[in-house]
């Protein structure tokens, strides 16, 4: 999915890096859980980002910048949970 200011699209192994700085923030994960470390960030990205059924998207910016992620969360059957997790530097201009 592509707008003018964003692009929502498929994660990839490249995105390691840039995911790792979202999730090991601790402002940013502040009520979620504990911030996690680089190992946790690439388990993260395998299990629910690169697999048959994404539950990650790559969030972009206009200069194709990594700026944060939406995730999907199945909460009870036929039941779902939208979310977007970022960096509030990356995302004021929304």
């Amino acid at each position: 999915m592509k707008t003018e200011k964003l692009t929502i699209r498929k994660m990839t192994t490249e995105d390691l890096f840039p995911l790792y700085h979202v999730p090991s923030d601790s402002e940013v994960m502040e009520y979620l859980e504990p911030p996690f470390s680089m190992e946790a960030a690439k388990q993260f990205l395998y299990k629910a980002g690169i697999c048959e059924t994404p539950l990650l998207w790559a969030v972009e910016d206009a200069r194709k910048v990594f700026i944060g992620y939406l995730q999907t969360v199945t909460l009870k059957e036929k039941e779902n949970e939208d979310g977007k997790i970022r960096t509030d530097s990356k995302w004021r201009f929304l």
